[in-house]
């Protein structure tokens, strides 16, 4: 394999692992999306336990977002997303009561605004 052919592999193999991490991103928000639906549901119905499980696995998956920004790749864009990420982890802790329902619309339609920037993101790649 010639130089021009390593480089071009290389670069190729850069582009697929980054489309893996835009997919993988989607799929954490869908994950946190369901999640919320979910603990929304279970908290209509009066199962707090459950709901409260949605919850957990939510902030679960929104913190392992967070700590896998890359900021000196990401640069102004990951401090963003670092800020966007720590805001619904701080929702995420105190959603409850009555309360916890108007949280997680608010939520749902900021992570499938978030969704859409990386669909269109990996769209263009």
């Amino acid at each position: 394999m010639n130089t021009a052919d390593a480089r071009l592999s290389a670069a190729n193999g850069g582009a697929s692992q980054a489309m893996e991490t835009m997919n993988l991103t989607i799929r954490c928000y869908d994950a946190v999306i369901q999640d919320l639906e979910k603990a929304t549901k279970f908290q209509r119905a009066g199962d707090t336990e459950s709901s409260f499980d949605r919850i957990r696995h939510a902030q679960d998956v929104m913190t392992e977002l967070l700590v896998g920004l890359d900021y000196e790749r990401g640069g102004l864009v990951a401090q963003n997303l670092s800020r966007i990420y720590n805001f619904i982890l701080r929702q995420l802790i105190g959603f409850h009561g009555a309360e916890g329902e108007t949280v997680s619309g608010h939520l749902i339609r900021m992570l499938e605004e978030l969704r859409g920037a990386w669909k269109q993101v990996a769209a263009g790649c």
